[in-house]
């Protein structure tokens, strides 16, 4: 394709776009060939017979306190547990009780300190929303030796009813160990275990990323391997609020680990990270893509010399044969719309981690972000894209293109917007974990589908049972032991003819603890699945839920204006009516300047005196006057017409054939074409560009409140 027009900035946008978005497939191909090279083939796999003693270290960051403590249970379900943290970070109550507490002036300082104390011969740090597989932990630190100094394996969620599909980390994870069979040492957050005594001996430096202490380690002659198996569980963000911070921070933190493997080691690796490192930031190849139509303006013409049709078509089918791609080679399974959504939600994050990636460090304050940053994004994108439509030379037809990336802007703001809506009806702040355990609430005979830290989902449930009254429930768990607690029915509704109850269980230490190793050995015996969705109570009373939720409503109703606003202009268009607004006052007070005239397309012919009409392109001036018919005349050349404004005080004359089609007015949207007018422009369209970028920055780079200020447990790579 070639720029039309000399604009070989298009062709430079356009190849840019191409070669970020083949990058993980010559990542790909090059550990391939480094592990053969390397003869390493495969993961060892794990002796079912053999096994090490293994400390989980728990590093709190953003998480709330309820996740805090129920990820420093669950571990100390699974074995020895402790606590490493920043000493200005402030820990739920009673953790004390359950774990020991390493404290320091950075979270590194805490960690050497808790692997100068742990009994066992290695650690496993995870972050607070995560806990470690006990079998297979204990079996890959079997692996550990006086060669081997570390052992890293993939980490798992809980189940797959996450804020946004976690197809993309899983990808991620796929590319990551081959790059390290292929020679690459990265560090895996929440699935790295790591001899205590390495730990001790070498304190990993403040700041930077946990890969280059193990690139410094292999430096001095240790050696780390990979397992092909689940060695942590993790609890997928449930809610919007959450999901951000998180995935942000955790795109940061990789970006970080890349961005140092590029700056040392030998050539092939130095490659192979930067491949991957432009992975973690494909949303900038995805701002080369969406600036092609955004550079259309009024015109709506693409320009490139290649019609446009044919243009998408090719990067389409490109797009989607290296998805195919990249995914057979890996063994990913395909599921298109989860990759897309997966790969939209992380987008943001993908742009916040330029900062990592520019300077190889780790940020020290947790990234904030709007919770709902894809509609308001979707929303700008909608309004500039049917800008064209309202905002175009009178009399010239309305582009197709411009027409097509309205409404697929359109459906991308409805997508974002519904699934904000269904957000909005269900938060939960921990993940639930699919059941099947005999139970009876109020001695009635039930079964347990799924559970959580604080609640379960009993079915079929109580008739009697309304929501909000206090019930008795009795749990059959599986290891043969019973639990006996009192429950708050949070939520009843049916499923299937089925009547369901959401249970806020009340449980003390002891049940506690028991009810947290069952929902340990179920999320790790079989493979994650889809629970009964049921609403928590949570709290919103305080000043910053309330101000987010009313930004959320602010957002929707903004959506629901624009986008019913848009759907109207493109059926009008569809229908071949035109809208064109009105840019000088000769029309006052019949049409002020800003209005929105809608002009049906009739021949000259059946125009009569009195109709406010648009002249057709090529008569007259530059811009043609949407004026109204004071005579219309026979002439040898064919209908002579004489147009004159109503605050005008002369007239138009201008000859057209029957059968040219003249745009006659027939409704008038006042006001809305002042905001089309200014986006017209490009110099207006790169200020708000410009303010929509700094926003975001600011708002993702934004230091958390005082009081919360250690560097959040997810940034681990």
């Amino acid at each position: 394709m070639l720029a039309s027009g000399g604009r070989p900035l298009v062709v430079v946008l356009v190849a840019a776009a191409l070669t970020w978005s083949a990058a993980p497939l010559l990542a790909d191909l090059l550990a391939r060939s480094a592990a053969r090279a390397a003869a390493r083939t495969g993961d060892p796999p794990l002796a079912p017979d053999a096994g090490g003693t293994v400390t989980t270290l728990v590093r709190p960051g953003g998480e709330p306190d309820d996740v805090v403590r129920t990820a420093v249970l669950m571990a100390a379900a699974a074995g020895p547990v402790a606590v490493v943290a920043h000493r200005d970070r402030r820990l739920p109550d009673g953790i004390e009780d359950v774990a020991t507490v390493f404290r320091g002036a950075t979270v590194e300082e805490a960690v050497a300190e808790a692997a100068t104390r742990v009994e066992t011969t290695a650690v496993l740090v995870v972050s607070a929303r995560s806990v470690p597989h006990a079998d297979h932990v204990r079996r890959a630190a079997g692996l550990l030796s006086d060669d081997v100094a570390w052992v890293t394996g993939r980490v798992q969620p809980f189940t797959d009813e996450g804020f946004a599909p976690d197809h993309r980390d899983e990808l991620t994870s796929r590319l990551r160990a081959r790059a390290r069979r292929g020679g690459l040492e990265l560090w895996e957050p929440d699935a790295t275990l790591v001899r205590a005594e390495l730990l001790a001996d070498h304190p990993p430096p403040p700041g930077r990323p946990w890969g280059a202490w193990l690139r410094a380690r292999r430096a001095e002659g240790r050696r780390g391997v990979g397992v092909d198996e689940v060695l942590a569980l993790r609890s997928t963000p449930l809610e919007p609020s959450a999901f951000w911070p998180d995935a942000i921070a955790r795109q940061r933190g990789a970006a970080a680990d890349l961005a140092s493997a590029t700056r040392s080691g030998p050539a092939r690796d130095r490659l192979l990270a930067g491949l991957l490192l432009a992975r973690e930031l494909y949303g900038f190849g995805v701002l080369c893509w969406a600036s092609l139509p955004l550079s259309m303006g009024a015109s709506g013409e693409v320009p490139i010399a290649a019609p446009a049709g044919w243009a998408a078509a090719v990067a389409a089918a490109l797009a989607v044969l290296r998805w195919a791609s990249l995914r057979a080679a890996t063994g990913a399974p395909l599921h298109p719309g989860r990759d897309v959504l997966a790969a939209l939600h992380h987008l943001p994050g993908s742009l916040a981690a330029l900062w990592g990636a520019t300077t190889a460090r780790v940020p020290s304050s947790r990234a904030y972000a709007p919770t709902r940053p894809l509609v308001w994004a979707s929303l700008v994108l909608t309004l500039l894209a049917a800008a064209p439509l309202v905002d175009h030379d009178p009399g010239a037809p309305v582009s197709r293109t411009a027409v097509g990336t309205s409404l697929v802007t359109l459906l991308l703001l409805w997508a974002f917007t519904v699934r904000a809506l269904v957000q909005r009806s269900w938060r939960r702040r921990s993940h639930r974990i699919a059941l099947d355990l005999p139970a009876r609430v109020d001695g009635v005979p039930t079964r347990l589908v799924d559970g959580s830290p604080s609640g379960a989902a009993a079915r079929p449930g109580p008739q009697g049972a309304t929501a909000g009254s206090e019930v008795r429930v009795e749990v059959d768990l599986d290891d043969g032991t019973h639990v006996t607690t009192t429950a708050t029915v949070a939520a009843r509704r049916l499923v299937d003819g089925d009547v369901v109850l959401g249970l806020e269980l009340r449980l003390d230490d002891a049940a506690s603890a028991a009810w947290l190793g069952q929902l340990l050995r179920a999320g790790t015996e079989r493979a994650p699945r889809r629970a009964v969705r049921l609403p928590d109570l949570t709290g919103g009373g305080t000043p910053r839920a309330r101000l987010a939720n009313l930004a959320d409503a602010l957002s929707l109703g903004l959506v629901t204006v624009c986008s019913t606003a848009i759907v109207a202009v493109l059926l009008l268009v569809m229908l071949g009516f035109q809208p064109l607004v009105v840019r000088s006052p000769s029309m006052v007070p019949t049409l002020g300047i800003g209005d929105v005239v809608l002009s049906e397309q009739v021949p000259a012919s059946e125009v009569r005196p009195g109709d406010v009409v648009t002249q057709p392109d090529g008569l007259g001036p530059e811009e043609a006057m949407t004026h109204r018919v004071v005579a219309v005349e026979p002439d040898r050349d064919g209908l002579r017409f004489e147009t004159r404004g109503d605050a005008n005080t002369t007239s138009e004359v201008w000859t057209v054939a029957p059968e040219t089609l003249v745009g006659r007015h027939r409704w008038t949207i006042p006001w809305v074409g002042r905001l089309a007018s200014g986006v017209r422009h490009s110099g207006t369209q790169l200020g708000l560009a410009a303010a929509c970028l700094a926003a975001v920055v600011v708002a993702l780079v934004r230091r958390q409140p005082a009081g919360r200020t250690s560097r959040p447990a997810q940034v681990s790579a």
